[in-house]
Protein backbone atom coordinates (compact mmCIF):
# COMPACT_ATOMS: atom_id res chain seq x y z
CA UNK A 1 0.00 0.00 0.00
CA UNK A 2 1.29 3.31 -0.56
CA UNK A 3 -1.27 6.05 0.61
CA UNK A 4 -1.02 9.57 0.09
CA UNK A 5 0.26 11.97 2.92
CA UNK A 6 -2.91 12.66 4.35
CA UNK A 7 -4.23 8.48 5.26
CA UNK A 8 -0.57 8.80 6.17
CA UNK A 9 -1.37 11.50 8.90
CA UNK A 10 -4.69 10.07 9.51
CA UNK A 11 -4.70 6.29 8.73
CA UNK A 12 -8.15 5.85 10.46
CA UNK A 13 -9.51 8.12 7.58
CA UNK A 14 -9.28 5.40 5.51
CA UNK A 15 -12.11 3.55 3.17
CA UNK A 16 -11.24 0.26 3.54
CA UNK A 17 -12.73 -3.04 1.58
CA UNK A 18 -14.16 -6.01 3.00
CA UNK A 19 -10.59 -7.71 2.64
CA UNK A 20 -9.46 -4.90 5.19
CA UNK A 21 -7.21 -3.17 2.76
CA UNK A 22 -7.52 0.80 1.53
CA UNK A 23 -10.07 1.12 -1.67
CA UNK A 24 -7.49 2.02 -4.53
CA UNK A 25 -9.99 3.42 -7.87
CA UNK A 26 -9.99 5.66 -10.32
CA UNK A 27 -6.11 5.74 -10.12
CA UNK A 28 -6.11 6.96 -5.97
CA UNK A 29 -7.21 5.74 -2.49
CA UNK A 30 -10.08 7.00 -0.89
CA UNK A 31 -11.10 8.25 2.33
CA UNK A 32 -14.33 6.96 3.95
CA UNK A 33 -16.88 9.71 3.23
CA UNK A 34 -19.02 7.74 6.39
CA UNK A 35 -16.14 9.03 8.79
CA UNK A 36 -17.54 12.23 10.57
CA UNK A 37 -13.67 13.55 10.73
CA UNK A 38 -13.35 13.66 6.94
CA UNK A 39 -17.12 14.59 6.68
CA UNK A 40 -16.02 17.61 9.17
CA UNK A 41 -13.19 18.53 7.01
CA UNK A 42 -14.74 18.56 3.67
CA UNK A 43 -17.50 20.66 5.34
CA UNK A 44 -14.40 23.20 7.06
CA UNK A 45 -12.99 23.36 4.42
CA UNK A 46 -16.28 24.57 2.02
CA UNK A 47 -17.26 27.11 4.32
CA UNK A 48 -13.75 28.18 5.01
CA UNK A 49 -13.85 29.52 0.94
CA UNK A 50 -17.38 30.81 1.40
CA UNK A 51 -16.64 33.13 4.60
CA UNK A 52 -13.57 34.33 2.42
CA UNK A 53 -13.57 34.27 -1.13
CA UNK A 54 -16.17 35.89 -3.50
CA UNK A 55 -17.57 33.04 -4.94
CA UNK A 56 -21.37 32.94 -6.85
CA UNK A 57 -22.08 29.28 -5.21
CA UNK A 58 -20.70 25.75 -4.58
CA UNK A 59 -20.40 22.97 -6.70
CA UNK A 60 -19.15 19.50 -5.39
CA UNK A 61 -18.56 17.14 -8.44
CA UNK A 62 -18.94 12.96 -9.01
CA UNK A 63 -16.01 13.08 -5.97
CA UNK A 64 -18.11 14.20 -3.17
CA UNK A 65 -20.33 13.01 -1.54
CA UNK A 66 -19.01 9.52 -3.01
CA UNK A 67 -17.21 6.63 -2.11
CA UNK A 68 -16.78 3.18 -3.90
CA UNK A 69 -19.15 0.50 -2.99
CA UNK A 70 -16.86 -1.79 -2.20
CA UNK A 71 -15.96 0.80 0.56
CA UNK A 72 -17.32 0.85 3.98
CA UNK A 73 -15.32 -1.62 6.45
CA UNK A 74 -13.11 0.73 7.73
CA UNK A 75 -13.05 0.95 12.03
CA UNK A 76 -14.98 3.79 11.97
CA UNK A 77 -17.60 2.92 9.44
CA UNK A 78 -18.19 -0.35 11.02
CA UNK A 79 -19.05 0.92 15.02
CA UNK A 80 -21.31 3.37 13.26
CA UNK A 81 -23.53 0.75 11.83
CA UNK A 82 -23.19 -1.62 14.97
CA UNK A 83 -25.00 1.33 16.60
CA UNK A 84 -27.68 0.93 14.49
CA UNK A 85 -27.57 -2.47 14.11
CA UNK A 86 -27.79 -4.53 17.23
CA UNK A 87 -24.04 -4.74 17.21
CA UNK A 88 -24.46 -6.56 13.53
CA UNK A 89 -21.54 -6.39 11.20
CA UNK A 90 -22.39 -5.03 8.16
CA UNK A 91 -22.68 -7.43 5.32
CA UNK A 92 -19.21 -8.51 3.63
CA UNK A 93 -21.23 -8.19 0.39
CA UNK A 94 -21.14 -4.72 -0.64
CA UNK A 95 -23.64 -5.17 -3.48
CA UNK A 96 -26.10 -5.31 -0.13
CA UNK A 97 -29.40 -3.89 -1.40
CA UNK A 98 -29.52 -2.55 2.35
CA UNK A 99 -26.20 -1.84 3.29
CA UNK A 100 -26.03 0.46 -0.19
CA UNK A 101 -29.10 2.44 0.79
CA UNK A 102 -27.16 2.69 4.25
CA UNK A 103 -24.20 4.32 3.47
CA UNK A 104 -26.00 6.05 0.76
CA UNK A 105 -28.39 7.68 3.40
CA UNK A 106 -25.51 8.35 5.57
CA UNK A 107 -23.86 10.34 2.91
CA UNK A 108 -27.12 12.18 2.39
CA UNK A 109 -27.51 13.10 5.59
CA UNK A 110 -24.12 14.94 5.62
CA UNK A 111 -24.70 16.25 1.68
CA UNK A 112 -27.81 18.24 3.57
CA UNK A 113 -26.48 19.14 6.45
CA UNK A 114 -23.47 21.12 4.10
CA UNK A 115 -26.21 22.72 1.75
CA UNK A 116 -28.08 23.98 5.46
CA UNK A 117 -24.32 25.63 6.65
CA UNK A 118 -23.72 27.14 3.44
CA UNK A 119 -27.04 28.55 3.08
CA UNK A 120 -27.25 29.51 6.74
CA UNK A 121 -23.99 32.24 6.27
CA UNK A 122 -25.23 33.33 2.80
CA UNK A 123 -28.72 31.72 1.08
CA UNK A 124 -27.41 33.81 -2.42
CA UNK A 125 -25.39 31.03 -2.74
CA UNK A 126 -26.05 28.16 -4.81
CA UNK A 127 -25.62 24.86 -3.87
CA UNK A 128 -25.23 22.09 -6.59
CA UNK A 129 -23.52 18.98 -7.48
CA UNK A 130 -22.10 17.65 -11.07
CA UNK A 131 -22.32 13.63 -10.65
CA UNK A 132 -22.27 11.03 -12.77
CA UNK A 133 -25.00 9.35 -14.73
CA UNK A 134 -27.68 8.29 -12.40
CA UNK A 135 -28.23 5.47 -11.44
CA UNK A 136 -24.75 4.15 -12.58
CA UNK A 137 -23.40 6.67 -9.83
CA UNK A 138 -25.30 5.13 -7.15
CA UNK A 139 -24.49 1.38 -8.09
CA UNK A 140 -20.45 2.38 -8.33
CA UNK A 141 -20.12 4.82 -6.18
CA UNK A 142 -23.22 5.43 -3.26
CA UNK A 143 -24.15 8.54 -5.39
CA UNK A 144 -28.15 9.31 -4.01
CA UNK A 145 -28.57 12.66 -6.88
CA UNK A 146 -32.29 11.30 -7.16
CA UNK A 147 -32.55 12.15 -3.64
CA UNK A 148 -30.76 14.84 -3.73
CA UNK A 149 -33.26 17.22 -5.74
CA UNK A 150 -36.09 15.34 -5.16
CA UNK A 151 -35.55 16.59 -1.18
CA UNK A 152 -34.10 20.00 -2.38
CA UNK A 153 -30.44 19.55 -1.10
CA UNK A 154 -29.04 20.77 -4.55
CA UNK A 155 -30.18 23.82 -6.33
CA UNK A 156 -29.26 22.71 -9.55
CA UNK A 157 -28.05 18.90 -11.20
CA UNK A 158 -25.04 18.94 -13.78
CA UNK A 159 -24.87 15.27 -14.83
CA UNK A 160 -21.79 13.90 -16.19
CA UNK A 161 -23.13 13.30 -19.72
CA UNK A 162 -19.28 12.60 -21.18
CA UNK A 163 -19.83 10.53 -24.27
CA UNK A 164 -17.69 10.82 -27.45
CA UNK A 165 -20.01 10.43 -29.88
CA UNK A 166 -23.80 11.76 -30.85
CA UNK A 167 -25.34 8.87 -30.57
CA UNK A 168 -24.32 7.91 -26.94
CA UNK A 169 -24.84 11.43 -25.64
CA UNK A 170 -28.25 11.51 -27.07
CA UNK A 171 -29.03 7.76 -25.41
CA UNK A 172 -27.51 8.82 -22.02
CA UNK A 173 -29.16 12.04 -22.09
CA UNK A 174 -32.57 10.41 -22.57
CA UNK A 175 -32.14 8.33 -20.03
CA UNK A 176 -30.99 10.48 -17.52
CA UNK A 177 -33.73 13.08 -18.13
CA UNK A 178 -36.05 10.40 -17.13
CA UNK A 179 -34.63 10.14 -13.05
CA UNK A 180 -35.60 14.22 -12.93
CA UNK A 181 -38.64 14.48 -14.29
CA UNK A 182 -40.36 17.18 -11.80
CA UNK A 183 -36.40 19.39 -11.86
CA UNK A 184 -36.17 19.92 -15.64
CA UNK A 185 -35.82 23.80 -14.81
CA UNK A 186 -32.97 22.60 -12.69
CA UNK A 187 -31.14 20.51 -14.86
CA UNK A 188 -28.07 21.61 -16.72
CA UNK A 189 -26.20 19.22 -19.19
CA UNK A 190 -22.30 18.24 -18.54
CA UNK A 191 -20.83 18.01 -21.57
CA UNK A 192 -17.26 16.31 -22.51
CA UNK A 193 -15.76 19.16 -24.92
CA UNK A 194 -11.77 18.68 -24.24
CA UNK A 195 -9.58 16.20 -22.37
CA UNK A 196 -6.08 15.16 -23.24
CA UNK A 197 -6.14 15.09 -27.69
CA UNK A 198 -10.07 15.13 -27.60
CA UNK A 199 -11.56 18.00 -28.68
CA UNK A 200 -15.79 17.77 -29.33
CA UNK A 201 -16.46 18.06 -33.14
CA UNK A 202 -18.57 21.13 -33.82
CA UNK A 203 -20.99 19.01 -35.59
CA UNK A 204 -21.68 17.01 -32.25
CA UNK A 205 -21.62 20.10 -30.37
CA UNK A 206 -24.57 21.85 -32.27
CA UNK A 207 -26.67 18.83 -32.07
CA UNK A 208 -26.53 18.22 -28.06
CA UNK A 209 -26.87 21.34 -27.46
CA UNK A 210 -30.39 21.46 -30.43
CA UNK A 211 -30.92 18.06 -28.43
CA UNK A 212 -30.94 19.87 -25.25
CA UNK A 213 -33.04 22.53 -25.88
CA UNK A 214 -35.79 20.09 -27.66
CA UNK A 215 -35.85 18.73 -24.41
CA UNK A 216 -36.08 22.33 -22.37
CA UNK A 217 -32.56 21.60 -21.03
CA UNK A 218 -31.82 25.52 -21.02
CA UNK A 219 -28.20 24.83 -20.40
CA UNK A 220 -24.75 23.44 -20.20
CA UNK A 221 -21.38 22.65 -18.54
CA UNK A 222 -18.24 22.39 -20.55
CA UNK A 223 -15.08 19.72 -19.17
CA UNK A 224 -12.66 21.11 -20.23
CA UNK A 225 -13.45 25.16 -20.65
CA UNK A 226 -10.21 25.35 -22.04
CA UNK A 227 -11.70 23.11 -25.83
CA UNK A 228 -13.45 26.98 -26.08
CA UNK A 229 -9.77 28.98 -26.91
CA UNK A 230 -8.57 25.98 -29.00
CA UNK A 231 -8.40 25.87 -32.78
CA UNK A 232 -8.13 29.45 -32.72
CA UNK A 233 -11.28 29.67 -30.64
CA UNK A 234 -13.28 27.69 -32.95
CA UNK A 235 -16.07 26.45 -30.49
CA UNK A 236 -16.15 29.29 -28.39
CA UNK A 237 -17.08 31.69 -31.71
CA UNK A 238 -19.47 29.04 -32.75
CA UNK A 239 -21.11 29.13 -29.44
CA UNK A 240 -21.59 32.85 -29.24
CA UNK A 241 -22.73 32.88 -32.91
CA UNK A 242 -25.60 30.42 -32.33
CA UNK A 243 -26.63 28.95 -28.63
CA UNK A 244 -24.81 31.91 -26.55
CA UNK A 245 -25.54 34.86 -28.68
CA UNK A 246 -28.01 36.53 -25.98
CA UNK A 247 -27.42 37.52 -22.68
CA UNK A 248 -28.82 34.55 -20.28
CA UNK A 249 -29.43 35.11 -16.50
CA UNK A 250 -29.67 32.21 -14.23
CA UNK A 251 -33.29 31.15 -13.22
CA UNK A 252 -31.95 30.58 -9.40
CA UNK A 253 -31.66 34.36 -9.47
CA UNK A 254 -34.55 34.77 -10.08
CA UNK A 255 -34.10 37.20 -13.14
CA UNK A 256 -31.69 39.44 -11.30
CA UNK A 257 -28.38 40.10 -12.50
CA UNK A 258 -26.53 38.76 -9.45
CA UNK A 259 -23.00 39.67 -10.74
CA UNK A 260 -22.67 42.51 -13.29
CA UNK A 261 -20.45 42.00 -16.56
CA UNK A 262 -17.21 44.50 -15.33
CA UNK A 263 -16.57 45.30 -18.90
CA UNK A 264 -12.78 46.15 -19.77
CA UNK A 265 -12.14 50.14 -19.96
CA UNK A 266 -9.49 50.18 -22.46
CA UNK A 267 -6.59 52.89 -22.49
CA UNK A 268 -7.65 53.87 -25.60
CA UNK A 269 -11.04 54.58 -25.04
CA UNK A 270 -13.27 57.53 -24.28
CA UNK A 271 -13.81 56.03 -20.69
CA UNK A 272 -9.51 56.63 -20.10
CA UNK A 273 -8.68 60.58 -19.87
CA UNK A 274 -4.70 60.50 -20.79
CA UNK A 275 -2.83 64.05 -20.63
CA UNK A 276 0.07 64.43 -23.89
CA UNK A 277 2.52 62.56 -22.45
CA UNK A 278 1.21 58.93 -22.99
CA UNK A 279 1.84 57.30 -26.15
CA UNK A 280 0.71 53.92 -28.30
CA UNK A 281 3.65 50.84 -27.42
CA UNK A 282 3.12 48.01 -29.07
CA UNK A 283 6.53 45.89 -28.40
CA UNK A 284 6.92 42.12 -27.49
CA UNK A 285 5.39 42.26 -23.14
CA UNK A 286 2.75 40.90 -22.10
CA UNK A 287 -0.33 43.21 -23.80
CA UNK A 288 -3.86 43.17 -23.33
CA UNK A 289 -5.52 43.56 -26.48
CA UNK A 290 -1.92 44.21 -28.33
CA UNK A 291 -0.80 47.36 -27.17
CA UNK A 292 -0.72 49.67 -24.24
CA UNK A 293 0.05 53.59 -23.36
CA UNK A 294 3.47 54.32 -21.85
CA UNK A 295 4.79 57.71 -20.40
CA UNK A 296 8.22 58.87 -19.10
CA UNK A 297 8.82 58.83 -15.16
CA UNK A 298 8.32 61.93 -13.97
CA UNK A 299 6.53 63.57 -16.51
CA UNK A 300 3.45 64.63 -14.59
CA UNK A 301 1.36 62.58 -16.97
CA UNK A 302 -1.91 61.01 -15.36
CA UNK A 303 -4.38 58.34 -17.03
CA UNK A 304 -7.73 58.17 -15.64
CA UNK A 305 -10.29 55.71 -15.66
CA UNK A 306 -13.21 55.68 -15.68
CA UNK A 307 -16.63 53.39 -14.50
CA UNK A 308 -19.99 52.48 -14.76
CA UNK A 309 -21.13 51.56 -11.22
CA UNK A 310 -24.48 49.90 -11.11
CA UNK A 311 -25.18 50.31 -7.71
CA UNK A 312 -23.19 51.36 -4.35
CA UNK A 313 -21.68 48.10 -3.10
CA UNK A 314 -17.95 46.61 -2.75
CA UNK A 315 -15.90 46.50 -6.14
CA UNK A 316 -12.78 44.95 -7.11
CA UNK A 317 -10.33 46.94 -8.97
CA UNK A 318 -8.42 45.12 -11.81
CA UNK A 319 -5.58 46.24 -13.77
CA UNK A 320 -3.86 44.67 -16.83
CA UNK A 321 -0.27 44.42 -15.40
CA UNK A 322 2.51 44.85 -18.08
CA UNK A 323 6.24 43.76 -17.76
CA UNK A 324 9.37 45.60 -19.02
CA UNK A 325 13.26 45.84 -18.93
CA UNK A 326 12.76 49.84 -18.34
CA UNK A 327 9.43 50.19 -16.59
CA UNK A 328 9.26 51.22 -13.01
CA UNK A 329 9.25 48.19 -9.94
CA UNK A 330 7.24 51.62 -8.66
CA UNK A 331 4.25 52.61 -10.37
CA UNK A 332 1.75 54.79 -8.38
CA UNK A 333 -1.99 53.60 -8.99
CA UNK A 334 -4.64 55.91 -6.91
CA UNK A 335 -8.03 54.29 -6.16
CA UNK A 336 -10.72 56.55 -5.80
CA UNK A 337 -13.42 55.49 -3.08
CA UNK A 338 -15.68 56.93 -0.95
CA UNK A 339 -14.08 57.56 1.89
CA UNK A 340 -11.14 58.93 0.28
CA UNK A 341 -8.02 57.64 -2.22
CA UNK A 342 -5.71 55.08 -1.56
CA UNK A 343 -2.33 54.26 -2.87
CA UNK A 344 -1.07 51.37 -5.26
CA UNK A 345 2.28 50.53 -5.93
CA UNK A 346 2.81 48.02 -8.91
CA UNK A 347 5.87 46.73 -10.27
CA UNK A 348 6.14 46.27 -13.81
CA UNK A 349 9.60 45.63 -14.21
CA UNK A 350 9.26 42.53 -12.89
CA UNK A 351 5.89 41.82 -11.59
CA UNK A 352 4.86 38.17 -9.98
CA UNK A 353 2.06 37.49 -12.56
CA UNK A 354 2.11 39.66 -15.58
CA UNK A 355 -1.40 40.25 -17.04
CA UNK A 356 -4.80 40.61 -15.20
CA UNK A 357 -3.86 41.38 -10.83
CA UNK A 358 -6.51 42.67 -8.91
CA UNK A 359 -5.24 45.64 -7.05
CA UNK A 360 -7.56 47.13 -4.37
CA UNK A 361 -11.46 45.98 -3.10
CA UNK A 362 -12.81 49.63 -2.24
CA UNK A 363 -16.57 50.73 -1.70
CA UNK A 364 -18.33 52.95 -4.45
CA UNK A 365 -21.37 54.75 -5.45
CA UNK A 366 -23.24 53.89 -8.15
CA UNK A 367 -23.05 56.15 -11.02
CA UNK A 368 -21.92 56.36 -15.02
CA UNK A 369 -17.94 57.72 -15.57
CA UNK A 370 -16.89 57.18 -11.99
CA UNK A 371 -13.36 58.01 -11.77
CA UNK A 372 -11.78 55.27 -9.80
CA UNK A 373 -8.40 54.60 -11.27
CA UNK A 374 -5.38 57.32 -11.82
CA UNK A 375 -2.23 56.33 -12.70
CA UNK A 376 0.59 58.72 -12.66
CA UNK A 377 4.16 58.95 -13.33
CA UNK A 378 5.59 59.58 -10.00
CA UNK A 379 8.06 56.87 -10.04
CA UNK A 380 11.18 57.07 -8.25
CA UNK A 381 13.18 54.40 -10.77
CA UNK A 382 12.71 53.32 -14.10
CA UNK A 383 12.38 55.14 -17.63
CA UNK A 384 9.02 54.34 -18.11
CA UNK A 385 5.24 53.79 -16.91
CA UNK A 386 2.89 51.42 -18.36
CA UNK A 387 -0.84 51.94 -18.77
CA UNK A 388 -3.17 49.39 -19.92
CA UNK A 389 -6.59 48.21 -19.87
CA UNK A 390 -8.55 47.91 -16.36
CA UNK A 391 -11.49 46.45 -14.96
CA UNK A 392 -14.44 47.17 -12.24
CA UNK A 393 -16.18 44.44 -10.90
CA UNK A 394 -18.56 44.15 -8.68
CA UNK A 395 -17.59 42.13 -5.37
CA UNK A 396 -20.28 39.66 -3.93
CA UNK A 397 -18.90 38.73 -0.77
CA UNK A 398 -19.19 42.00 1.00
CA UNK A 399 -21.98 43.41 -1.32
CA UNK A 400 -25.13 40.97 -0.43
CA UNK A 401 -27.87 41.36 -3.04
CA UNK A 402 -31.39 41.23 -1.60
CA UNK A 403 -34.78 42.26 -2.14
CA UNK A 404 -34.30 45.62 -2.00
CA UNK A 405 -37.02 46.04 0.22
CA UNK A 406 -34.90 44.08 3.40
CA UNK A 407 -33.56 46.87 3.98
CA UNK A 408 -35.61 50.68 4.52
CA UNK A 409 -35.37 53.72 6.52
CA UNK A 410 -37.50 54.76 8.61
CA UNK A 411 -40.18 57.57 8.74
CA UNK A 412 -39.53 59.53 11.62
CA UNK A 413 -43.40 58.36 12.85
CA UNK A 414 -42.16 55.09 13.26
CA UNK A 415 -39.32 56.21 15.09
CA UNK A 416 -39.12 56.23 19.03
CA UNK A 417 -37.69 59.42 20.15
CA UNK A 418 -37.21 58.38 23.62
CA UNK A 419 -35.16 55.17 22.72
CA UNK A 420 -31.32 55.36 23.04
CA UNK A 421 -31.08 51.36 22.07
CA UNK A 422 -29.09 50.69 18.59
CA UNK A 423 -30.08 47.41 17.66
CA UNK A 424 -33.52 45.77 18.36
CA UNK A 425 -35.48 42.63 16.96
CA UNK A 426 -38.85 41.13 17.31
CA UNK A 427 -40.35 39.20 17.68
CA UNK A 428 -37.70 37.40 20.21
CA UNK A 429 -38.24 34.07 19.86
CA UNK A 430 -38.72 34.21 16.54
CA UNK A 431 -39.24 31.54 14.44
CA UNK A 432 -37.69 31.89 11.04
CA UNK A 433 -37.98 35.08 9.58
CA UNK A 434 -36.21 37.90 11.91
CA UNK A 435 -37.04 41.69 12.15
CA UNK A 436 -34.43 44.39 12.94
CA UNK A 437 -34.25 47.61 13.83
CA UNK A 438 -31.26 49.36 13.60
CA UNK A 439 -30.71 53.18 14.97
CA UNK A 440 -27.48 54.40 13.03
CA UNK A 441 -25.79 57.18 15.43
CA UNK A 442 -23.82 58.66 12.36
CA UNK A 443 -22.66 57.77 8.83
CA UNK A 444 -19.97 55.61 8.22
CA UNK A 445 -19.26 51.70 7.56
CA UNK A 446 -21.39 49.53 9.97
CA UNK A 447 -21.74 45.21 9.73
CA UNK A 448 -24.50 43.47 10.98
CA UNK A 449 -23.66 39.75 11.54
CA UNK A 450 -25.07 36.41 13.19
CA UNK A 451 -23.76 33.72 15.48
CA UNK A 452 -24.29 30.81 16.95
CA UNK A 453 -23.45 30.36 21.02
CA UNK A 454 -19.29 28.63 20.16
CA UNK A 455 -18.75 32.08 18.58
CA UNK A 456 -19.24 31.46 14.55
CA UNK A 457 -20.50 33.67 12.19
CA UNK A 458 -23.01 31.90 10.75
CA UNK A 459 -24.60 34.86 8.70
CA UNK A 460 -23.00 38.02 7.74
CA UNK A 461 -25.90 39.87 7.08
CA UNK A 462 -24.69 43.15 5.65
CA UNK A 463 -21.75 45.08 5.40
CA UNK A 464 -22.30 48.32 4.10
CA UNK A 465 -21.40 51.90 4.17
CA UNK A 466 -24.77 53.48 5.61
CA UNK A 467 -26.74 57.37 6.48
CA UNK A 468 -27.02 57.93 9.70
CA UNK A 469 -30.64 56.65 10.59
CA UNK A 470 -33.08 54.08 11.49
CA UNK A 471 -33.30 51.52 9.44
CA UNK A 472 -35.08 48.25 8.89
CA UNK A 473 -34.35 44.87 7.94
CA UNK A 474 -36.02 41.83 7.24
CA UNK A 475 -33.78 38.10 7.59
CA UNK A 476 -35.09 34.91 6.48
CA UNK A 477 -33.46 32.36 8.82
CA UNK A 478 -35.08 29.25 7.86
CA UNK A 479 -31.88 27.17 7.11
CA UNK A 480 -30.66 28.23 10.31
CA UNK A 481 -31.32 25.93 13.42
CA UNK A 482 -33.55 26.35 16.57
CA UNK A 483 -30.99 27.71 19.13
CA UNK A 484 -29.83 31.08 20.59
CA UNK A 485 -28.08 33.09 18.82
CA UNK A 486 -26.29 36.44 18.86
CA UNK A 487 -26.38 39.73 16.47
CA UNK A 488 -23.64 41.83 16.58
CA UNK A 489 -23.60 45.54 15.26
CA UNK A 490 -20.06 47.18 14.68
CA UNK A 491 -20.00 50.47 13.49
CA UNK A 492 -17.76 53.69 13.52
CA UNK A 493 -16.55 53.61 17.58
CA UNK A 494 -19.21 51.06 18.47
CA UNK A 495 -20.10 47.62 18.96
CA UNK A 496 -23.41 46.26 20.23
CA UNK A 497 -24.65 42.76 20.54
CA UNK A 498 -28.25 41.22 21.20
CA UNK A 499 -29.50 37.94 22.28
CA UNK A 500 -32.03 36.24 20.64
CA UNK A 501 -34.01 32.95 20.82
CA UNK A 502 -35.15 30.55 17.23
CA UNK A 503 -37.41 28.59 17.41
CA UNK A 504 -38.96 25.97 14.96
Amino acid sequence: ENPDYILTAKPHWGLRAADGKLVWKNNFYWMSAINPEVQDMIRDLTLEVCRNYDIDGVEYSDRIPAMPVEGGYDSVTVSLYKAEHGSAAPPQDYSNTAWKRWRADKMNAWFRSVRDSVKAYDPNLNFSSSPSVYPWCYHEYLQDPYTWMNEGICDDIIPQLYRYSYEEYLSTLTASLQNYPNHRHAYYAGILMNVGSYIISEDYLMKALQANRERSVKGEAFFFYEGLRKNSNQLGNKLKATYYQDWATLPFRRGAIWRPKAGIIHENSRAVTATEGWTAYTGNIPLHNGQCYNASVNSDDTLTYHADLPENAWYNVYLYVNKHYKATTRAKILITHLEGTDTVIVNQKNPSIPGWTKVATVYLREGLRQPVIRLVTDAPDGAYVFGDAAAVLINRHRSFEGDPAAIQPMTPDQILPDSPCLLSTWPNPFNSVLNIRVNLPERGWYSLSLWDISGREVMHIREAFMDQGSFQIRVDCQNLSSGIYFLTLKGPGLYTSRKILLLK
